[in-house]
């Protein structure tokens, strides 16, 4: 009965314990979970708490309090519990619960079957619950569990393997500590609920190793702090709902985000719904320094602050919203059902200066200093472009995003890596900062987007690689400015800004309105389905490498009126499009055009036949037959015969030009090319050869009208002496008008005939070429 102690076979010594047999009045205020010498009578001996639950199950009787429906509750609160409350293998319906109370040594509850567990504002120094059952939640709030004094050898504070929860584990703004070790230890443990850990407090390791969650885990506001190991371990961890570590909504952390200071290890995850880490703050350790060698294991990967390799994330990944990393986040070989959001995140893996986000403002050297690695011989050192090994700011190797990757804003000190990755969606890089001088701060070989890479306004410091990638719409660098272009690893010749060799677009490729690449674009062999257009593009090129190479490009347009001359060479060979504009800016450089072929220039392309005859002559100081003939045909399938002709005849011209230089007669050849050139215009100007023949005519007939008639063949035959008619006979081929073989030519009169022979073979054959060719035109 109330008031009247039972029988425990042990004598209460102290009101708190005269407390637990409901004998006193409730526990006064003063106590102090937080004090290690508190009153005499606070005390609660461990084994004497242990007997009166052992008691209340043996006989049936129990004073304590009821909740509804829920199962009875022993109820202990405002107590210092002296010695180690040892409940372990214990079957036991009630619930038990702790309300500020301190605990001088930690609770043993392996094998424990309970009804559930709630410590709420308490201090403990650890809780042992190894295969624990428990049947309602396992609530751990607002309470410490001090790691640090347990025995040497301990390296749990808090042990929840194998256990099973038949609800939820609640461990609001409580704090874990046990630095340089596991705070929290629950792998393989299962909860038919969800894990709440909203700011919670973690100085050691929180570990969560194959945990089996049918609800949610929830670490909002959370404070993880185990520089130099894992803050939290959720290797293959299942989440039956949302992983969200973001700002907490409620509580004295309220609008405070998610700290890390360790890794977050969660390989092999599979969280049923999205995965946020939305405002998030994780940190690995030191950064890398620029220039230092990173040897490491792919394994260990020591600067990596968040791995989460073959996750499966139902949802989203969040990673958004002011989230801020130092170190790598790698996310390798994951499938994402829904979209990757790295907006307006900031991710340092680097430690190096900014390069400012404004063309022109670039703080890093114009060249990168080699570094001397190589020593040949004593005095002898050898300079050797040897460059450390890529700093991964993100790493998404062979990842699968069903929706879009969205890095709108991002700002990326190190290299966002994407080999393989697949992305169903649009790659949104809008208005986003990548900084890793000198090297690659994209390398994304192979990758697959089936939207739109979208890099409008992306400041680039290095080298955007994008080789083998397809992209099933366009590709749109609008604005963007790329400086600082990586170099090859042991040769140290620079790389192009922008690299998209042998990749395939669906449409187009736009690099426009103001696009810088200091290094220079790459398209060889790369396919697009409609347009390539760099419409007031600059490109530069690094140590005297290509400005634009387009080597066996195909497309449909090719748009090419830059802003400024470009920095370096131009190759265009073996390139093909049905539609090329260009300006005088490309020709300013030397360009390769070997078979690089279309079909029409541009409308608003100059249709000049001297004009770009001056352009190719300036970009190819030596003779090449190929791009003329692509010129003339263009011109001719346009409808413009004069600039075809002329074209035609610059490139004779300049043939003969090439062919004397390499020739000992070489003066002759030129005479031979500049008769040809005057008179006939190499054969592709027919009506030179008819004025020629006029002419010639005339001043044949005049020669022979002046002179004394030719002497007669045959006499007999009484010829009638023609002047007019006998030379048009010697200068008309084939044709016989009766007077070659009747008249007799002696003298200087003898060697003029000669002449109009031969110039009549030559202006005749020149005329029926011409003749010829327009009647193939006509057809």
């Amino acid at each position: 009965m109330s008031g009247v102690p039972r029988d425990r076979g042990i004598a209460p010594l102290s009101l708190a314990e005269r407390r637990l047999d409901g004998v006193t009045a409730p526990p006064p205020a003063d106590f102090s979970v937080h004090d290690p010498t508190p009153d005499p009578e606070h005390r609660v001996r461990a084994e004497y708490l242990a007997r009166v639950i052992a008691q209340s199950l043996a006989d049936g009787w129990t004073p304590f309090s009821r909740r509804g429906f829920r199962s009875p509750i022993i109820r202990l609160e405002r107590a210092y519990v002296v010695g180690q409350l040892s409940l372990r293998a214990i079957e036991l319906p009630h619930l038990l619960e702790f309300v500020e109370c301190r605990f001088e040594r930690p609770i043993d509850l392996r094998q424990a079957n309970i009804g559930g567990l709630e410590l709420v504002d308490c201090w403990l120094p650890g809780l042992r619950a190894k295969n624990l059952r428990s049947e309602n939640d396992l609530v751990l709030t607002r309470s410490t569990v001090d790691g640090s004094s347990l025995e040497t050898g301990v390296h749990d504070a808090v042990d929840l393997t194998d256990s099973d929860i038949n609800g939820s584990l609640r461990l609001e703004y409580s704090n874990l500590r046990h630095p340089g070790h596991r705070a929290l230890l629950a792998d393989r443990m299962r909860a038919r609920g969800g894990l709440v850990g909203t700011g919670i407090r973690v100085d050691g390791e929180l570990r969560l190793a194959g945990m089996r969650l049918g609800g949610y885990l929830t670490l909002n506001g959370a404070r993880l702090h185990n520089p130099g190991r894992d803050a939290l371990n959720g290797n293959g961890i299942h989440v039956g709902g949302h992983l969200v570590a973001n700002h907490a909504t409620w509580g004295p952390a309220t609008g405070e985000p998610f700290r890390a200071v360790g890794r977050i290890f969660l390989p092999s995850a599979e969280i049923t719904g999205d995965m946020g880490f939305s405002g998030a703050q994780l940190s690995a350790g030191p950064l890398i320094s620029d220039g230092a060698e990173r040897v490491e294991s792919e394994l260990s990967d020591r600067h990596a602050a968040l791995v989460a390799d073959r996750i499966h994330v139902a949802g989203n990944l969040e990673l958004d919203k002011g989230f801020r990393c130092t170190g790598t986040l790698r996310v390798t070989s994951a499938r994402i059902e829904g979209t990757l959001r790295l907006a307006e995140a900031v991710v340092r893996a680097v430690d190096h200066d900014s390069c400012g986000n404004e063309p022109g403002h670039c703080h890093h050297p114009a060249e990168p200093r080699p570094r001397v690695t190589t020593q040949r011989a004593p005095g002898d050192v050898a300079e050797a472009w040897v460059l450390p090994a890529a700093a991964h700011a993100v790493r998404l190797d062979a990842t699968q995003v069903r929706g879009d990757l969205d890095a709108t804003r991002v700002e990326l000190h190190g290299q966002l890596r994407l080999l393989n990755t697949a992305v169903q969606g649009s790659l949104l890089l809008t208005a986003a900062y990548l900084c890793h001088p000198w090297e690659d701060a994209v390398w994304a070989p192979r990758v697959a987007v089936g939207g739109e890479l979208d890099g409008r306004e992306l400041r680039v410091c290095g080298t955007l690689l994008f080789a083998g990638a397809r992209i099933g719409v366009s590709l749109n660098l609008r604005g963007a400015v790329l400086h600082c272009p990586g170099r090859h690893e042991h040769s140290g010749w620079p790389k192009p800004s922008l690299d998209f060799r042998a990749g395939y677009l669906g449409r187009d490729v736009v690099c426009s309105s103001g696009f810088t690449a200091s290094g220079g674009v790459r398209l060889a062999n790369a396919q697009v389905g409609r347009d390539v257009r760099l419409h007031g593009a600059t490109l530069g090129a690094v140590s005297g490498a290509t400005a634009l190479h387009c080597y066996g490009l195909r497309c449909q347009e090719l748009s090419v009126p830059l802003a400024a001359p470009p920095g370096g060479p131009v190759v265009l060979s073996y390139a093909s499009c049905a539609s090329f504009q260009d300006n005088e800016a490309l020709w300013a450089n030397t360009i390769e055009l070997e078979d690089f072929t279309y079909d029409t220039l541009h409308p608003r392309a100059e249709l000049s036949a001297a004009v770009r005859l001056r352009w190719l002559g300036r970009a190819m100081p030596d003779y090449s037959p190929g791009p003329y003939d692509q010129l003339a045909a263009t011109f001719r399938a346009g409808g413009h015969e004069d600039g075809a002709t002329t074209v035609l005849i610059e490139k004779q011209r300049l043939r003969y030009a090439a062919l004397a230089r390499g020739s000992r007669l070489g003066p002759v050849v030129r005479l031979v090319s500049w008769l040809q050139r005057w008179m006939v215009g190499y054969g592709y100007r027919p009506t030179r050869a008819l004025a020629w023949l006029v002419v010639c005519a005339v001043l044949g007939t005049v020669w022979f009208a002046l002179h004394e008639p030719l002497v007669p063949v045959n006499e007999e035959d009484h010829p009638v002496w023609d002047p007019f008619l006998y030379t048009v006979d010697q200068l008309i081929p084939i044709v016989d008008l009766g007077n070659k073989s009747r008249w007799r030519a002696d003298g200087l009169s003898k060697w003029i005939t000669a002449a109009m022979i031969s110039l009549g073979w030559i202006l005749a054959t020149t005329v029926a070429a011409g003749l010829t060719r327009l009647l193939k035109r006509n057809r």
